[in-house]
């Protein structure tokens, strides 16, 4: 009784502070129940006190936010030019962490050019080049270099709001950076001798376990590394197709197709679409009339549509293509901003009668030549022989940078990121399109395309050539159909619309477009 009485007779002062102790603990709901337990003698006050004061553990401070903190102090000053960084040991004992820790701070320091290692000296402050007063100004025009059916394929001067390369803040530079100084450690053998001709094979058979996460069943003497998914195109069409060979492709296509085919003095014949789908009964008919050597599509977040072949409808493509003997290459580059589980051609065929090429320049940088072609071993075996033929090897630096990466779990981070922004900046970029006059009929799912067609008068041709005078680079939608149709679509990239004034700046080009046409 005599210490139920004690609590009942705390002083005010002394019931400020433990409702403050209660606040710093967030036990609110624990504090009721406590009092209670006290005044029932269930435990003292003694132990109530010694129960709020226990000591918060402190928690490390992140590698993330050290890194954060250090950048932040070099960009400020205070870290100046060419000073001395504590060792690994002294930063470790500074920020209570592990060395492990400290080594994993400074490469990513180095990573981002703020500090250099020199000799045995240690860690020094990076000399850095003066920043411009003023960054270069976009000019006010931009010469039509290239043809319409080539405009957003290669970065120029000026706005690209329909280029088919994803903007720079969503690829994994710092991450980009590890793996090449990553590949820098590599083997000896790796780095000054030739490669197999098939290629890196810890890259090869990596990527046969990226392709089962797909339902795709292959195997490293069944793949090809190539320097991009466009070469993996040209090889197959070197081995496969003589002149005068008829190839499908689908209509709307990717830019690049069509143009790369026409090289080989083949017919180029355009399977058109219903609505967002393949017109499986035009395609039945086209193949009765023109009998192809070959079907080249993108099944996965097809390019310009951005959408994706039902799992029904791929089962009867691959079955007419099969009765029609037709060689089917498919094309998965954008494999990784897929987030919808789509089925691959290639998972219900088993590679019978296909191929399965991608490219990792899309997600992780345009610069990082790097492709593969996943078949049947005894095309495998064709392409590598005449591969070997006409060169000793690869770049096998990128393909070990590619392995690094990917292997590192850095990738894959970065993906989880990616695919958040890339469907926020589509969503954005469709309400965006839509509140300027386009009408976007089909709402895609994923990727970075958005096909939208303008209602007016001015034709997608005119418009993007009234854009290339306000230093906007736009793809007509025809430059995509081998039958010149879709004469009022533009295809938009979704991550190279974040350029501030960019609508205000299309909603111009498109009124002084359709003044134009009515003109």
């Amino acid at each position: 009784m005599a210490s139920v009485q004690a609590v009942n007779g705390l002083g005010e002062k002394k019931s400020k502070s433990l409702c403050m102790k209660r606040d710093a603990c967030n036990l609110k709901g624990c504090t009721v129940l406590l009092k209670r337990m006290i005044r029932v003698g269930f435990i003292s006050y003694y132990q109530f006190v010694r129960l709020f004061e226990r000591k918060t553990v402190q928690r490390k401070p992140s590698i993330k936010s050290i890194v954060e903190s250090f950048a932040a102090d070099i960009e400020n000053g205070h870290w100046a030019a060419n000073a001395k960084l504590p060792s690994l040991r002294k930063l470790a004992e500074d920020r209570k962490i592990s060395k492990s820790s400290a080594v994993e701070i400074y490469e990513r320091l180095l990573a981002l050019e703020l500090i250099e290692v020199r000799g045995n000296q240690g860690f020094f402050v990076k000399q850095r080049s003066a920043k411009p007063d003023t960054p270069h100004p976009v000019p006010k025009t931009v010469t039509p270099a290239d043809p319409p059916d080539r405009r957003g394929r290669f970065p120029t001067k000026g706005f690209h709001p329909s280029g088919g390369w994803l903007g720079s803040h969503t690829l994994p530079l710092e991450a980009l950076r590890f793996a090449l100084r990553e590949t820098a450690r590599a083997k000896t053998d790796e780095l000054l001798n030739y490669t197999d001709p098939r290629g890196f094979l810890p890259l090869r058979k990596l990527l046969v376990d990226r392709f089962a996460t797909l339902g795709i069943k292959s195997r490293s003497e069944s793949v090809l590394i190539t320097d991009s998914a466009s070469m993996a195109i040209d090889m197959i069409c070197r081995l496969m197709l003589s002149p005068g060979d008829t190839v499908f492709v689908d209509d709307p296509t990717s830019l690049n197709f069509t143009s790369m085919i026409k090289l080989y003095g083949v017919k180029v014949v355009g399977v058109p679409f219903a609505g967002t789908e393949r017109d499986l009964e035009a395609l039945r008919r086209l193949v009765s009339a023109h009998r192809p050597k070959l079907y080249l599509l993108s099944p996965v977040l097809h390019n310009p549509t951005g959408s994706s072949i039902t799992t029904n409808q791929a089962f009867d493509l691959l079955v007419l293509m099969r009765e029609a003997g037709v060689y089917v290459v498919e094309d998965d580059v954008y494999a990784d901003l897929d987030e919808n589980a789509t089925t691959r051609l290639s998972a219900l065929s088993g590679q019978a009668g296909l191929a399965y090429i991608g490219s990792f320049s899309k997600t992780i940088s345009p610069s990082l030549r790097c492709g593969f072609i996943s078949c049947e071993p005894h095309i495998a075996k064709q392409l590598a022989e005449r591969f070997a033929a006409a060169s000793f090897g690869l770049n096998t630096l990128t393909s070990i940078t590619t392995y690094k990466l990917l292997n590192s779990g850095l990738y894959r981070r970065n993906l989880r990121s990616l695919q958040k922004t890339v469907a926020d900046e589509r969503k954005t970029a469709v309400n965006r399109l839509e509140s300027i006059g386009f009408e976007v009929p089909y709402k895609p799912k994923g990727g970075v395309f958005v096909w939208a067609r303008w209602p007016g008068p001015a034709s997608a041709r005119l418009i993007s050539d009234v854009a290339l005078e306000s230093g906007v680079v736009l793809a007509p939608g025809e430059s995509f159909s081998p039958s010149a149709r879709f004469g009022d679509h533009i295809r938009f990239n979704c991550t190279l619309m974040q350029t501030g004034g960019l609508y205000p700046r299309l909603k111009q080009i498109l009124k002084d477009a359709d003044k134009r046409a009515r003109a």
